[in-house]
């Protein structure tokens, strides 16, 4: 089980964040699959003209959906009561159909990128090319002001000011719509040696001292009322940690997450069936 510490919610979001990491080599073995079907298409169908290319292009991917929603309940059974995120049912249904919308989203990319390949072996070289920078602009192992504008501006958001969430990396939204949702309202207790310890001004209380900022920017005081040493958690709850590492969380931005992610997955097949 997770613990409740700073420790404990930076696990959170190193879980869900190795879970999306799954996709390259479930990629790798579709492909194959995919590409056959193709070279079969080109040298034998198309002939014919029993059937066009997009046809093919979707049985292909439609094929492939029980068995990735199958596999992916599975593994979210797994993953997600072995991890210990909440009980509630509507935080965990609500993953699942996050993940099953991962699930998807790498099926239809995968097939993109073996579509747009003339053989396997530069199909799988496109896997971690693209992935690289999915992962790497996610806001994960880069927080969002600590990338280079030029990257955060298109790959990440458009805009840090505007809160504007139209970023490419479908990672982004994925796992800023799961990791709000799993410490969502969680209280972080942060340990001894997690406390910024800050020594007040003479005559004024923690509280006093230190409370404008903390109505400000969040976080939590040991004991308020203490004169002599101040002991500060950054974060009172994990909805304040995440939005450190995320824009904002709301149900506006959550409702934007599953569309943006539904409209690449449509996007992923159209581009396949071209």
């Amino acid at each position: 089980m997770l613990s409740s510490d700073l420790v404990g919610m930076q696990n959170r979001l190193f879980s869900v964040f190795m879970t999306l990491t799954i996709a390259p080599p479930l990629i790798q073995q579709l492909q194959p699959r995919f590409l056959n079907l193709r070279r079969i298409f080109t040298t034998r169908e198309s002939a014919s003209k029993l059937y066009k290319w997009p046809a093919l292009a979707v049985a292909a991917f439609v094929v492939e959906v029980p068995w990735s929603l199958l596999f992916g309940t599975i593994f979210y059974f797994c993953w997600y009561w072995g991890v210990g995120f909440p009980r509630q049912t509507s935080t965990a249904a609500y993953v699942w159909l996050m993940c099953m919308a991962f699930e998807m989203f790498l099926v239809s990319f995968g097939q993109m990128l073996a579509s747009i390949s003339p053989n396997a072996i530069f199909a799988s070289i496109l896997i971690p090319a693209f992935f690289s920078f999915v992962i790497a602009f996610c806001g994960v192992l880069a927080p969002p002001p600590a990338m280079p504008y030029f990257w955060r501006s298109w790959m990440y958001c458009t805009s840090l000011l505007s809160n504007a969430h139209t970023g490419l990396t479908p990672f982004h939204y994925l796992l800023e719509g799961i990791v709000s949702a799993v410490v969502h309202d969680q209280p972080v207790i942060c340990t001894e040696t997690e406390f910024a310890r800050i020594v007040p001004p003479r005559g004024e209380t923690c509280q006093q001292w230190i409370g404008p900022y903390i109505n400000q920017m969040g976080g939590y005081l040991q004991d308020p009322l203490n004169t002599t040493l101040c002991e500060f958690c950054r974060f009172a709850n994990g909805d304040q940690y995440v939005s450190h590492h995320c824009n904002a969380l709301n149900s506006g931005c959550i409702n934007r997450r599953v569309l943006l992610a539904s409209l690449e997955r449509l996007w992923n097949i159209h581009v396949s069936t071209l």
